[in-house]
Formats: structure tokens, C-alpha cells, sequence
């Protein structure tokens, strides 16, 4: 599927032929995250703190819930579990089952648990890691323990 977001909506369309699959019209405020987990959840937050898990599938809404922060990126890490960014610093790992429906707050991490004073702006996840993205570096952490700074890129 190829995903895309305009103001409040997500539309999804299929690759084979490029017709649309579904339009969804969820959101109260802007999307600004979208990810889609290996098992076809299709995990969508806004501005105002919304995250929709979604079943590309059947274009249905399985769950939601709102953690009331403006979210920056979301990134499935490792199995059932993904990475959100929101605004101030703050990321939680959320967990999900089989049918989409979310655990709140599995781990939750702050600037100072983290280490870090800046803003996170981006998450993104490559194999067994993931990368916070801030305004003056990239930070790589292990999926496994995620308070483990591996490596600092800077920028100069």
C-alpha cells in the first residue's frame, strides 16, 4: 500500500493498479505520523495527540487512544511495539496486540531519562535499532535497551 496524508485525512492506495483502497477522515486536527506495521496496521497520530491503529485491510478503525501531546513520528521497532515522538522530549514505547487494540505506556522515556535537552523530532528504525533525530545530532539506540546510547552523529 502506499499511504498518504493531506490536513486530517489518510488515503491509501493499492500499488498494483494505483486505485484508492480507502479514505480515512478520523482525525480532529492535522495527521503529522504515519507508519504502517508489518502485520498491515496502519498507525496514524495528529496533532493534538491522537494515534488511530487502523486495518488497512478492511479500511476499519481497531483502536485509539489520545496521550493530549502533538506527536512528531511513530516507528514500529520490534515485534508489537512502536516508538512515538511527541513534542516535548518525551517518547513512550506503546505496545499492541493481534487485533490492534493498544497498551499504553510499556516504557516511557523523558528528556532526562534519555540524556538529552533538545527535542526529538524524528524516530526512525533501521534493523535492530533505532534512531532519534534532533535539531544537532542523530542518536542510535538498541531496540532492546533503549536508554543505551550506541552511537552520536553530529552535525557541524
Amino acid at each position: 500500500y502506499l499511504i498518504a496524508a493531506s490536513n486530517k485525512s489518510i488515503y491509501a492506495f493499492e500499488l498494483k493498479d494505483g486505485s484508492r483502497k480507502c479514505f480515512l477522515d478520523s482525525h480532529d486536527t492535522q495527521v503529522t505520523a504515519l507508519e504502517i506495521t508489518p502485520d498491515n496496521f496502519l498507525v496514524s497520530g495528529s496533532h493534538s495527540g491522537e494515534i488511530f491503529m487502523w486495518k488497512v485491510e478492511t479500511c476499519t478503525l481497531v483502536h485509539s487512544f489520545n496521550i493530549n501531546k502533538p506527536i512528531k513520528s511513530i516507528k514500529h521497532i520490534n515485534s508489537n511495539n512502536l516508538a512515538v515522538a511527541i513534542d516535548d522530549s518525551l517518547f513512550p514505547i506503546l505496545r499492541y496486540n493481534s487485533m490492534g487494540n493498544m497498551i499504553h505506556n510499556i516504557l516511557f522515556f523523558s528528556n532526562i531519562s534519555l540524556g538529552v535537552s533538545e527535542r526529538i523530532n524524528h524516530i526512525e528504525k533501521y534493523s535492530n535499532s533505532f534512531y532519534c533525530v534532533f535539531n544537532l545530532k542523530i542518536e542510535k539506540r538498541s531496540v532492546n535497551s533503549p536508554n543505551t546510547v550506541e552511537k552520536t552523529y553530529t552535525f557541524a
